[in-house]
């Protein structure tokens, strides 16, 4: 994975087991003497926070010792109340909660992925099956991430922020050993590893999001009417294409002569666009 003008792309985990699978996938090397303990390469470092609240905070503020990253990504295990996902499935978080102060969190990303998504709400002492669930639409459970959430909301911006949760347990007290949870990482590392290095791909071709592909998108969104939420889904496919060497949106002048004045139209129309932005 290149260095892209000189910065890192950041992994920040909670226990040594998480974060040796991607120590060895990575290449990365310990950094000697750094507090939290650290891994990097040319272009990504690696940070293992430990538990909790304060541990959380500490390895966020820490991402600016080293000036800002390129993007961040928070993997590790995590409790699930909902039994449809697989111990071992990987869940990208869409909404993060703090159970303490309510304070939400909302991940926006602009690179394009193939995880189920859910929300998570982050707690300060572990949970069991017979903990309250005051937010049943927030089914994953963890105790760092909201924390991370606060310290790097001042210097990344939401769309590269990503928090991938791996499926550990269902609330029901068991332990896992190190080896049992380097052994449940090993796979979803790959696809995770997978994930960032796109990812990079896709944050380059932000960089590239010229003027004048900036102003066809703007034009285009305004002349179908598109909404704020078509609008941002439009971007991200645009985003992938500028990555495949489509710098100028040349695809969308294909569609310049269709006019829209109803809504059911306009979705018609823009569901093909996105079918041909994706080919």
């Amino acid at each position: 994975m290149a260095l892209f003008h000189n910065k890192v792309f950041a992994i920040i985990v909670a226990l040594p087991a998480e974060a040796r699978p991607f120590i060895r996938k990575f290449g990365l090397q310990k950094v000697n003497g750094s507090k939290p303990a650290s891994y990097r390469s040319e272009s990504v470092w690696l940070i293992i926070s430990g538990v909790g609240r304060k541990n959380a905070a500490l390895a966020g503020a820490s991402l600016l010792e080293y000036g800002e990253p390129l993007a961040l990504c928070n993997v590790g295990i995590c409790g699930s109340r909902d039994k449809r996902w697989e111990i071992g499935s990987t869940i990208y978080v869409n909404k993060i909660r703090n159970s303490l102060t309510g304070e939400t969190y909302y991940p926006d990303p602009l690179a394009r992925h193939n995880f189920p998504e859910a929300g998570l709400v982050t707690h300060d002492e572990p949970q069991g099956r017979s903990s309250i669930n005051r937010w049943p639409d927030l089914p994953l459970v963890d105790m760092e991430a909201s924390y991370i959430c606060k310290e790097i909301q001042s210097f990344i911006p939401p769309h590269r922020w990503h928090f991938l949760k791996v499926v550990s347990d269902y609330l029901q007290d068991e332990k896992l050993t190190a080896n049992g949870v380097e052994r449940l990482m090993k796979e979803p590392c790959e696809e995770i590893s997978f994930f960032i290095e796109n990812l990079c791909h896709v944050i380059e071709s932000e960089a590239q999001f010229t003027e004048m592909s900036a102003g066809k998108l703007e034009r285009f969104s305004a002349m179908l009417h598109l909404t704020i939420t078509q609008k941002r889904h439009l971007k991200r496919l645009c985003l992938h294409r500028i990555s495949t060497g489509d710098k100028n949106l040349k695809i969308l002048d294909l569609f310049t002569s269709l006019e829209c004045t109803e809504k059911a139209q306009r979705n018609k129309i823009f569901e093909q666009i996105c079918d041909a932005v994706l080919q």
